[in-house]
């Protein structure tokens, strides 16, 4: 298929970190320079500010996550 005619899709990253708190990040406002590096990508990213959980164990999570 010609590149023209192709349907350009965007680039997604799955940032998946277990224990790591939104209240303790630096690019969701905490005090303290804690994540540059995620910060740093925040800036030109989609940063969500509210998000929830399907289920607490991780494992369960992310399959809720990856499946729907």
């Amino acid at each position: 298929m010609p590149a023209s005619r192709r349907t350009r899709r965007p680039n997604i990253i799955l940032l998946g970190i277990d224990s790591l708190r939104r209240d303790h990040m630096s690019c969701y406002g905490y005090h303290r320079q804690t994540t540059p590096h995620i910060d740093r990508f925040a800036q030109e990213a989609a940063l969500f500010e509210q998000t929830i959980s399907a289920h607490i164990p991780t494992t369960s999570a992310y399959a809720s996550m990856l499946t729907g």
